[in-house]
């Protein structure tokens, strides 16, 4: 483990002499706090620095080659203070963190495993809140990330750039930067005057409405919801049309729909749908439906339209974020801004890590899942010893199911 972990950080030393231009320097440096997690403590955070300027954070990266780095989203009058009431807080910029490892995916039966560390039960996916078998909460999980995981990501992250922050906030696009985390999403920053004051309270009103929590629609209350309106009325009214249109009697059985309702939505579809698109709307036939049933319609729509994510990160007004540019300890990957026009092709495998290596030699230490990782599907065998592209070698070595036998 120590010749592994060794030659990772020779890998990152490299990264942090060789392609320092990927480093974003924070806005108003000098306000932020700095934290680090370093290779020889993989356990312990430093956190409480602080920079005056650019090259005093390129300097610091290169010299103490960071296992992870991250700044705050915070701003301090004196950030290098070791309390945060000495720090003083000036704002904080609105951070959004979307984590494909919190959103069930289909492809995790196939990835994905759990055990529980009392009875040794284990089963593929994502693990249960507790063991099935003893009930205890120490289960532990091998979790990975393939293309599957990060497609559905970008899709999050699609609704809330352009569904949530633009149209119903009314941010603008270039007061919003999105960036790749390094390992299972993405970080979503607004850095804009409007936001730096709010307090916790208010950013998580913000998480409420995106993730639609506590709305709950009830049909001729202020007149039936219509397409065309703004906000969750409006969604919820074009999510409904999109369900009566597409739904089918296998997803209406799942979702508890009676029999005899299945047959009422199936036969009078395009009747329905025309009241929906009438103007003014006529909900009226849905009356027909059981309030259970009209409920679960709701929250099928209400899932489908909210964007999942982590209410601790926006909510949290002195939180440390990945600092972008730097590489993810966890996977060898760097976090890089994408833009929305290019998040549909972003593939963070193909990033050059160093200038002089293109490909890495593995042996394999341990049984690893069939992955998709960027145009390539890989499937290895213990003990085999491969030659695989620089990132996807160095994310195995990162993730300790491989150990580097040579830079090529």
């Amino acid at each position: 483990m120590e010749r592994r972990r060794s030659l990772i950080r020779r890998i990152f030393h490299e990264f942090y002499s060789e392609r320092y231009e990927l480093i974003e320097v924070p806005s108003d440096l000098p306000k932020r706090e700095f934290g680090f997690i370093f290779f020889k403590s993989p356990d312990i955070m430093v956190r409480h620095k602080a920079f005056n300027n650019s090259q005093e954070l390129l300097e610091f990266l290169k010299a103490n080659v960071p296992m992870h780095a991250y700044y705050s989203t915070a701003h301090y009058k004196w950030p290098e203070a070791r309390s945060m009431d000495e720090k003083m807080w000036l704002g904080a910029d609105l951070v959004f963190d979307i984590d494909v490892d919190h959103i069930p995916t289909p492809c995790k039966t196939a990835h994905d495993s759990w055990k529980c560390l009392d009875c040794n039960l284990g089963g593929k996916g994502m693990p249960p809140e507790t063991c099935p078998k003893c009930g205890s909460k120490r289960l532990e999980r091998d979790a990975w990330v393939c293309d599957i995981c990060l497609q559905k990501a970008k899709e999050e992250v699609l609704k809330l750039v352009e569904d949530f922050l633009v149209s119903d906030f009314g941010f603008r696009l270039n007061e919003i930067k999105v960036y790749f985390s390094g390992h299972r999403g993405f970080h979503v920053h607004i850095e804009s005057e409007k936001v730096q004051h709010l307090d916790s309270d208010a950013r998580r009103e913000i998480v409420d409405y995106i993730k639609g929590i506590g709305f709950r629609p009830s049909i001729s209350l202020n007149g039936d919801p219509d397409m065309s309106e703004t906000g969750w009325r409006g969604r919820m009214a074009r999510g409904v049309y999109k369900f009566i249109a597409d739904a089918n009697a296998d997803l209406l059985t799942e979702l508890g729909f009676k029999k005899r309702e299945i047959t009422f939505l199936v036969t009078n579809r395009e009747i329905i749908l025309r009241g929906l698109e009438s103007s003014p709307p006529y909900w009226g036939c849905l009356h027909k439906l059981s309030k259970r049933s009209l409920n679960a319609l709701f929250d099928f729509v209400k899932r489908s339209y909210a964007v999942d994510i982590d209410e601790r990160v926006t909510t949290d007004i002195k939180r440390l974020i990945r600092l972008p540019g730097s590489l993810h300890g966890k996977t060898g990957l760097p976090v890089v801004p994408v833009g929305i026009s290019d998040i549909e092709e972003f593939d963070p495998f193909s990033i050059e890590i160093l200038n002089s290596a293109s490909s890495l030699k593995l042996k394999i230490l341990r049984k690893i899942p069939t992955l998709k990782l960027g145009s390539r599907e890989y499937s290895f065998k213990v003990n085999e010893r491969v030659k695989v592209p620089f990132s996807v070698g160095l994310y195995m070595a990162c993730r300790g199911v491989a150990e580097i036998v040579n830079v090529m």
